[in-house]
């Protein structure tokens, strides 16, 4: 399974190979909050096709929402910003919106419509 980093690297810290990492190990900036945070991402219906697995996990910068990681998928995975719209998005099996901020060990679900529609049209209905 790949690792991803999101964002640019820090200014004298150098690139980490996969070896060099050490699980629970973070690098900390200078407020003392960790730089980079884990996720899990879980891929459901036809975008585990377009995704071409049903996870992956990614390394973001603290800080990050879940509008990062989907502009992310948006641009590296094609045939995903065509949906991006229509997905329902889950943070530890709780439905969120894009704003959402994202922590370290967040798992992320990515939901297609079942029915049709659009995950933000329900929640207008609903509200």
């Amino acid at each position: 399974m790949a690792r991803l980093c999101i964002g640019r690297m820090p200014r004298g810290l150098r690139r980490l190979r996969p070896d060099d990492c050490t699980p629970g190990v973070h690098l900390f900036g200078r407020e003392g909050l960790p730089l980079f945070m884990h996720v899990r991402v879980l891929f459901f219906g036809m975008l585990k096709e377009l995704a071409g697995r049903s996870q992956d996990e990614l390394d973001l910068r603290s800080g990050s929402s879940v509008a990062d990681l989907l502009a992310h998928y948006g641009s590296s995975v094609a045939g995903f910003q065509e949906v991006l719209a229509s997905l329902a998005v889950a943070v530890n099996q709780q439905y969120c919106v894009p704003a959402t901020m994202l922590n370290d060990q967040d798992e992320v679900a990515l939901l297609p419509p079942v029915s049709g529609g659009s995950f933000q049209q329900d929640l207008h209905e609903r509200s």
